[in-house]
This record gives C-alpha cells, structure tokens and sequence, in this order.
C-alpha cells in the first residue's frame, strides 16, 4: 500500500524541491533556462622581471557543468604577449611562461 499525502503535503515537497534546486546554482537564470556557458576565471597577471622566468597558469570551466572534463575547449589569443613569453594550453589550462625580453605594457 502506498502511503496518501494531502495537498498541503505535496506543496511544501515541491517547494523544499524547487529550493534545493535554485540554492545549487549560482545564477537563478542559469538554471532556469540551463545555461552551460565557457568561463575563464578573472585573473591578474603577475608582473613579468625583464630576465626572470614567468610562469602563470589559469583553467577555463563551464557553468552549470558537473563535470568540465567532457568538453573540448579551443583558445584564441587576441592581442600580443611581450617576446619572450608564450601561451601554451594543456587541455583546459592556459599557460603563460617564458622570460620577457622586453619591458612594456602590453594588452591581450
């Protein structure tokens, strides 16, 4: 037999159900529509030493994704590195490293 449960029941299941839901995404909106959008975290470059080795690394991911590891991911850098320094990529990590040869701004 299965156990009955009344109207009222069945609203505040739904309602703790509908909550837990909302509570595990960051954006309501993403999971309304179920967004799974690439994102590449906000990161600040260290300085690079004319001279010095640089190395600095950053791991794309994608939102609403359990597991980022099913996705390709492709990079395109727009913009010039200082010479000296290349962006190379192990699957969903950006890597930045080399040594400046070059002092400047530059803006990619």
């Amino acid at each position: 037999m299965i156990p009955s449960c009344n109207t009222k029941q069945l609203k505040t299941l739904l309602f703790s159900l509908s909550v837990m839901t909302f509570i595990s995404c960051e954006d309501v909106l993403d999971c309304l529509i179920n967004s799974k959008s690439p994102e590449l975290p906000e990161v600040y470059f260290n300085n690079a030493i004319y001279g010095d080795y640089y190395y600095q690394e950053l791991e794309a991911e994608i939102r609403n994704a359990s597991n980022d590891d099913e996705y390709d991911y492709f990079f395109e850098l727009e913009g010039q590195l200082p010479d000296g320094i290349t962006m190379s990529v192990d699957y969903r990590t950006i890597i930045f490293e080399g040594v400046a040869q070059r002092a400047g701004s530059y803006h990619f």
